[in-house]
């Protein structure tokens, strides 16, 4: 299993079944706030919504598309964070993240971010990381460029999509 130590209060895990029902009880109570960007945050929330997340997610990690990962603070789950469409042919993959909004602005979705980054370059060979965002969601663009990565492009709303998006990279 994996397992991120990233400082004593923060680290990272590879999701598992029983985190269904931490996923749970961070998302309902928020689900305007998330859905505004994660369309799947719209959908009917129950605990077997995220224990089919997780599985995929395992899936993913198997077949080495995905690293997804739970954040865990002060040894409570309180977000997620994720590499996606990992493509090893290219070394490049995507990060992706979500924090529970009561724990936001401590520095914690920075941190990990920088842990994935690190991970990504020095463990994985990957030679280029992105992180797409909303371009509506200026605390996680300023993420994005306080760990170093740069606004390379802008994609508009598309049918699968909530809002315009900004793609920032990051190469080694």
């Amino acid at each position: 299993m994996f397992f991120r130590e990233i400082n004593d209060d923060l680290f990272l895990a590879l999701v598992q079944p029983s985190f269904a029902k931490d996923y749970l009880r961070i998302i309902k109570p928020n689900q305007t706030d998330f859905s505004r960007f994660l369309p799947w945050a719209a959908s009917e929330l129950n605990e077997d919504f995220f224990l089919k997340y997780v599985n995929k997610s395992l899936h993913s990690y198997a077949d080495g598309v995905a690293l997804p990962c739970s954040i865990i603070y002060h040894d409570k789950l309180v977000g997620n964070i994720d590499f996606h469409q990992i493509d090893y042919s290219v070394k490049k993959a995507n990060i992706g993240y979500w924090l529970d909004p009561k724990y936001r602005g401590r520095g914690i979705v920075a941190n990990s971010v920088q842990a994935f980054v690190n991970i990504g370059f020095n463990e994985m060979d990957l030679t280029k990381i992105e992180i797409w965002t909303s371009i509506e969601n200026k605390d996680s663009c300023a993420v994005a460029e306080r760990a170093g990565f740069t606004q390379e492009s802008i994609r508009t709303k598309n049918a699968s999509e909530l809002c315009d998006k900004v793609g920032y990279g990051l190469s080694k």
